[in-house]
C-alpha cells in the first residue's frame, strides 16, 4: 500500500493561492516517476462517488530499461494507492460496480473481474464477445447491463443482449436499429430518466431503461469515433464532443433533438467533461480550458505542460468531479474546501445514490451509521423506509411504480435529499 502524503500539502497550499473554493486541477499522488521514466497512464475508471478509482499504466523505466503493465488502485479517494501487476496492453474497458472491479483486456475475450483492488482477476464471462472492439457495457441498473453483439456482416446486423446477474450470462434482447444503434463507449441518465449513449449517429436515447433505442436528431452527420466525449451538466443539459471534426453539439430535452453549439473551441481539444454546470476540456498539446457559458466561449485553465504534457489522456468522472489519467499522474478537477480534503482523509463522504435510474434496487453509498432512509413520491409521501447501520446500503424498492422519487437519509437532525427515477 502506497500512502499519499504529498497531496495533502499540495492541497493546503493551493487553498492558500485560491481561497479555498476556487475549482481546480488536483494532483492524487498515484505513484509516478521522474522523467524520463514514466507510468504512461492510459484507462481510468472511478465509482459513482467517486471513492474507488483505477487505472492502468504502462510503466516505463528508461535505465536499466523495463517496460510493464500496472493495474494503480485506490478505494479511499486517493488517499492511499495499490499497485498491481497486469498486461501491458491497455485493456478495452475498465469500470466498478460497487466495489468489484471489472476489466474487458484487449487481448482476450473473456471479461473478468476483481474484489481485491485488482490484484487478482476471476473470469466472470469466458466469452464475450461484442460487435465493437472496446466491448463497453451499459449499466442501466445493478442487475440490468447491456452490450451491443454483431450477429452479420453482410448485411450488418447488430443485437442488443441484457445481463440481469452482473456480466455472467447475456441473452439477447433483439435487433437494434441500424440507425440508432448505441456503442455505450459513454452514456449518462437524462434527468427524466432517459439513457443517453453514444452511437453511430452521435448519440442515442432509451426511453425505457436501455431495452430500446432511438437515435438523436442532429443538423448535419457526424463523425463516428470512439473518441467523442457524452456528459450532462448538472443542470440537466447534454454535450457532445464530435472529435475529429472539433464540433460541439447540445442538447436541451434530454438527448432527443441536438444544436451546434458554437466552432470558436480549442483547436486541438482532445476530451470534456462537466464540473457542475462548467465545462472542462483538454487538450493534445496539454493545456485545460474552461467554459462557462455551456462551450460558446474558453478561457485557458492550465498551459501546455503545466499539469499535463502533449498527448492523448482518458478523462471520466464521478457524482463531484472530473478525472483525468495524464502521462505520469492522475488529476481530479474540484474545489478544495475542507470537506474535500477530508473526504480524501477518511472523513465523511458525499451520500451517492446509483445506479440511476434504477428498476427498484439500488445502492445509497456513505450513508452515516443509525441514519433513518425514506423515499418519498412526487407529492411528499413517504412511500418506503428503512434503517441503517451505515456504509453502503442496498435499498429494494421493486414494488414501486415507474416515476420520480426522493431518497432521503436523515441522521441526527442532518436532512440529505438524492433524486432517484425508477424506470424498467
Amino acid at each position: 500500500m502506497i500512502r499519499n502524503t504529498t497531496p495533502c500539502l499540495a492541497l493546503v497550499a493551493a487553498m492558500a493561492l485560491t481561497g479555498g473554493a476556487k475549482a481546480q486541477w488536483n494532483d492524487l499522488g498515484a505513484p509516478h516517476l521522474d522523467a524520463p521514466s514514466q507510468y504512461g497512464y492510459n484507462v481510468i475508471a472511478v465509482s459513482p462517488d467517486g471513492r474507488n478509482i483505477a487505472a492502468h499504466s504502462t510503466k516505463l523505466v528508461m535505465s536499466p530499461f523495463s517496460m510493464e503493465g500496472r493495474y494503480i488502485t485506490s478505494t479511499d479517494y486517493g488517499a492511499t494507492w495499490s499497485e498491481h501487476p497486469a498486461s501491458i496492453s491497455a485493456p478495452n474497458f475498465l469500470f466498478w460496480s460497487g466495489d468489484a472491479l471489472f476489466v474487458k483486456e484487449a487481448t482476450e475475450s473473456a471479461l473478468k473481474v476483481s474484489t481485491d483492488q485488482g490484484a487478482t482477476f476471476t473470469v466472470r464471462n469466458a466469452d464475450y464477445q461484442p460487435s465493437y472492439v472496446s466491448g463497453h457495457i451499459l449499466r442501466a441498473s445493478i442487475d440490468s447491463w447491456f452490450t451491443i453483439k454483431q450477429t452479420s456482416v453482410m448485411p450488418p446486423e447488430f443485437d442488443l443482449f441484457r445481463s440481469t446477474d452482473q456480466g455472467a450470462t447475456w441473452n439477447s434482447v433483439g435487433p437494434v436499429s441500424i440507425a440508432a444503434n448505441p456503442n455505450f463507449f459513454l452514456y449518462d441518465v437524462a434527468n427524466n430518466g432517459y439513457i443517453v449513449s453514444t452511437s453511430v449517429v452521435g448519440a442515442s436515447y432509451s426511453t425505457d431503461a436501455g431495452l430500446t433505442w432511438n437515435a438523436g436528431s442532429f443538423p448535419t452527420s457526424l463523425t463516428v469515433s470512439h473518441k467523442n466525449s457524452l456528459f450532462k451538466a448538472d443542470n440537466g443539459d447534454f454535450i457532445l464532443l464530435e472529435w475529429a471534426m472539433k464540433a460541439l453539439y447540445k442538447s436541451t430535452d434530454n438527448g432527443v433533438t441536438w444544436a451546434q453549439v458554437s466552432t470558436n473551441i480549442p483547436s486541438n481539444v482532445d476530451g470534456c467533461g462537466f464540473y457542475q454546470n462548467d465545462l472542462i476540456c483538454t487538450c493534445a498539446d496539454g493545456s485545460t480550458y474552461k467554459s462557462t457559458d455551456g462551450g460558446t466561449t474558453f478561457n485557458q485553465l492550465t498551459a501546455p505542460g503545466q499539469i499535463l504534457a502533449p498527448g492523448s489522456y482518458p478523462m471520466t468522472w464521478s457524482e463531484d468531479n472530473l478525472f483525468v489519467a495524464g502521462l505520469n499522474k492522475v488529476y481530479r478537477y474540484g474545489t478544495l474546501s475542507a470537506a474535500s480534503v477530508g473526504e480524501a482523509d477518511g472523513g465523511p463522504a458525499r451520500i451517492v445514490v446509483f445506479p440511476n435510474p434504477s428498476n427498484g434496487r439500488f445502492m445509497v453509498a456513505n450513508v452515516p451509521a443509525r441514519s433513518h432512509v425514506r423515499i418519498l413520491d412526487i407529492t411528499g409521501k413517504v412511500v418506503h423506509e428503512a434503517g441503517a447501520q451505515g456504509g453502503d446500503v442496498l435499498i429494494d424498492a421493486g414494488h414501486l411504480n415507474n416515476g420520480a422519487y426522493v431518497v432521503r437519509v436523515e441522521n441526527q437532525g442532518h436532512v440529505t435529499n438524492k433524486r432517484l427515477v425508477i424506470s424498467r
